[in-house]
């Protein structure tokens, strides 16, 4: 099945399987991750190199956040229910000036016992839906380099330095999309067999 500019899509479900070697965010040398995620439209601008995601994509109301995994570096979240998301452009009308993505940023929560007043951002990853249309059955799991933020790039390369294990933080998540035909589409009859 190819989707056209006839066809709606009804639904972007997100499934987040696990990260592996994160940096450490407490004085145990773990963290306690969580991950906020959402789905973003964006101009491109490619004169611009990619940074990661800025703070200002995202909306409050329709983002999703998984629950935190405490005091581990590779935590799993396959207790986790899946997130979806209503899209409201309909990815097949991306132009060549306009993408749509999903945006993960991953946080270590807050704790006091930890002397941890507040959530620290550990870094941000994206993956564009363009790539899970290509994708057989519309369906993309995928490990996701996370880009770092600078305090944790510093503790993971504090990490690397006492262990000598060189590490790449990554995020594994399952990305489908699913179709409904639209309006006009659906209200035409069945051809009747001959």
């Amino acid at each position: 099945f190819v989707p056209t500019t006839e066809d709606v899509p009804s639904k972007i479900t997100v499934k987040l399987e696990s990260a592996h070697d994160l940096p450490p965010m407490d004085r145990y040398d773990l963290a306690d991750p969580y991950v906020q995620l959402q789905v973003v439209y964006r101009i491109k601008d490619e004169s611009k190199p990619k940074t990661g995601v800025s703070k200002t994509q995202f909306n409050k109301k329709q983002m999703g956040q998984s629950e935190p995994k405490t005091k581990t570096l590779e935590p799993r979240w396959t207790d986790q229910k899946p997130f979806e998301f209503t899209d409201k452009l309909g990815v097949t009308e991306f132009t060549d000036k306009l993408e749509a993505i999903v945006c993960f940023k991953v946080w270590d929560k807050g704790d006091l016992s930890d002397g941890q007043l507040s959530d620290d951002f550990i870094g941000d990853a994206e993956m564009p839906l363009e790539d899970v249309l290509k994708a057989p059955g519309h369906k993309l799991t995928k490990e996701l380099e996370i880009t770092l933020s600078d305090k944790s790039n510093k503790s993971l390369a504090s990490l690397v330095v006492r262990t000598g294990q060189p590490r790449v933080p990554r995020l594994c998540v399952s990305v489908s999309i699913s179709y409904e035909k639209s309006d006009a589409e659906a209200s035409q009859p069945e051809p009747e067999p001959v």
